[in-house]
């Protein structure tokens, strides 16, 4: 199973697809997609004077980079989770605890 995630802004889409390897292990792969910036909403800083197909090309290279640096930073938190059965939840974990409940039906009895 891939899970899938997806972010857009004006003129960009981000995915990030998780498929778990084993059970310590995941597989990331983050995939992005520019559209051709021709007015935006906002004046990003040089970009109107490049031609516009380097001004896509730029900017996805911009924010793939981004999206690289945020993950590295995460792993180092990933590598300290441990696993909690039943972890207590706040109310900015929003749904979690709703989904959870409803992927308990997948497991087999007994195990989470």
């Amino acid at each position: 199973m891939t899970e899938r995630r997806r972010h857009e802004t004006d003129f960009t889409c981000l995915w990030v697809l998780t498929t778990p390897i084993d059970g310590r292990l995941v597989e990331l792969v983050l995939v992005s997609h520019v559209r051709q910036i021709l007015r935006p909403k906002r004046p990003i800083v040089g970009m109107r004077f490049l031609p516009l197909r380097l001004r896509t090309r730029l900017m996805n290279k911009i924010i793939m980079a981004a999206q690289s640096r945020d993950v590295l930073q995460d792993v180092v938190i990933w590598g300290r989770k441990q696993h909690r059965p039943r972890p207590l939840l706040c109310r900015s974990d929003g749904e979690i605890g709703a989904y959870r409940r409803y992927c308990r039906q997948f497991y087999p009895d007994g195990s989470e």
